[in-house]
Formats: C-alpha cells, structure tokens, sequence
C-alpha cells in the first residue's frame, strides 16, 4: 500500500467536512476505503479526490 493514503481525520481535514462524512461517504459506497484491521482505515487519494470533485467514487 501507499504510504500516500490518507486516515479518515486527514480525509475529513483536507474535504473541510467532519469525520462523520467521510465515514457515511464510505458506509454508502461513495468513497471507497481499506480496512486494515479493526479500526484502521486507509482512504485512496485517487479516489478520494474524485470524490472530493464530484465524482461517484466509481473510478
């Protein structure tokens, strides 16, 4: 994995939104995230900034 990928806080501070977004963007299938472990979650810049763009996550 790419030491670039983002936690849910970094996500939520670079978005300007809280992490409660971020987490319901990813619950929806908006954004797509790993999951590494329990709690650990990594978010994809890539897809992060479609996302962030307007984007469907789809990419």
């Amino acid at each position: 994995m790419n030491e670039d990928w983002m936690t849910v806080k970094e996500a939520a501070k670079r978005a300007g939104v809280c992490t409660k977004t971020i987490y319901r963007a990813i619950a929806s299938g908006k954004l797509r995230a790993v999951r590494l472990g329990g709690t650990m979650i990594r978010i994809d810049p890539l897809h992060f900034l479609d996302y962030v763009h307007g984007g469907r996550g789809e990419s």
